[in-house]
């Protein structure tokens, strides 16, 4: 089964058929910061700044180039047990 999963990040993946261009990146970004910035307390400069504001947006479910991964084996027993409808849905990056 695990053969037919595909490591894509979420913006590389289609929606409803789809397929989101990588470029949408800067859009969401941009969206992204002018919706949090009121609720950031310090916002982060330079280079770090940006892997820092696409950390938030991978968090909140936004499309990114970022994988989520994990060291934790609660998280990965999580997710070998999830359902298997939610888990091979590929519009899906979590459901709870």
């Amino acid at each position: 089964m695990q053969e037919e999963f595909q490591l894509l990040p979420s913006i590389a993946r289609s929606i409803s058929g789809i397929p989101l261009n990588p470029e949408l990146e800067i859009l969401f970004l941009s969206k992204f910061k002018s919706l949090a910035t009121p609720y950031v307390e310090s916002l982060p400069n330079g280079v770090e700044s940006y892997w820092s504001w696409l950390f938030q947006m991978q968090h909140y479910g936004v499309p990114t180039r970022l994988l989520d991964w994990s060291r934790d084996a609660l998280v990965a027993l999580y997710f070998a047990t999830n359902p298997e409808d939610v888990a091979l849905n590929p519009n899906i990056d979590a459901g709870f």
